[in-house]
């Protein structure tokens, strides 16, 4: 009797292994699917209707003052509407230096927001200002844009690579701070970018884009 129950447990023990291994095997064949990516907005500007709080102080003259709301609130039911699970919010001319509404939003919405403010870069403060944007306002970086300062109506002016900003870009070297850059000094700017290669990541807006590879950089025609 001993000897038939042997051989009914190896039976069974078999079985048990062979169902054990193709049920491993299969589990290792199936593919396993990554959760659904989440659908990012890189450059959604906001902007708040509340000229006490926000003051209206946009650097260049003749910019026309906002009439329509554009809340993050407002802003926050398209995402829903249109299933966008996360954004980059960007300043405003219209509220120039003054970053308070972006921080704002970063700080009451942290899981959905990261924010870009706009900084003065004829500051000689400049690099104070983006570490305070920063480590205290919670912001991910700047928004830089010389297309605004064109060479025909500003000849002179030679800010982005200029010497007095390059404690801006050290700064920004060792905050690892996002940069985005609407650009029209394409010179200028690859200039820069060689100088400070340990600069965080660039959103260059241009027919040009520099794209940081594991070599440096390198700049492409889009």
């Amino acid at each position: 009797m001993d000897t038939a129950m042997d051989t009914a447990l190896d039976t069974a023990m078999d079985t048990l292994s062979r169902r054990e291994l193709l049920l491993s095997a299969a589990a290792v064949a199936t593919p396993v699917f990554a959760a659904t990516p989440p659908v990012i907005d890189t450059h959604m500007h906001v902007w708040s209707l509340d000229s006490a709080r926000y003051p209206f102080s946009p650097p260049e003259p003749g910019y026309r003052k906002p009439r329509e709301d554009g809340s993050v609130e407002l802003y926050l039911d398209e995402m829903k509407q249109h299933g966008v699970d996360r954004a980059v919010l960007v300043q405003e001319r219209s509220s120039g230096w003054n970053n308070r509404y972006i921080a704002d939003c970063v700080k009451r919405f942290p899981k959905r927001f990261v924010g870009h403010g706009l900084i003065d870069p004829h500051d000689p403060n400049n690099a104070a200002v983006l570490e305070r944007e920063v480590r205290r306002n919670g912001l991910s970086g700047m928004r830089l844009s010389p297309i605004y300062h064109p060479p025909d109506r500003f000849p002179s002016d030679q800010w982005l690579n200029a010497p007095a900003n390059y404690a801006l870009w050290q700064k920004a070297e060792e905050l690892g701070a996002v940069f985005n850059v609407l650009i029209g000094k394409m010179l200028q700017l690859e200039d820069m970018v060689r100088r400070y290669p340990g600069e965080g990541w660039w959103i260059i807006w241009g027919v040009r884009i520099f794209c940081r590879a594991r070599r440096g950089w390198r700049m492409t025609t889009c």
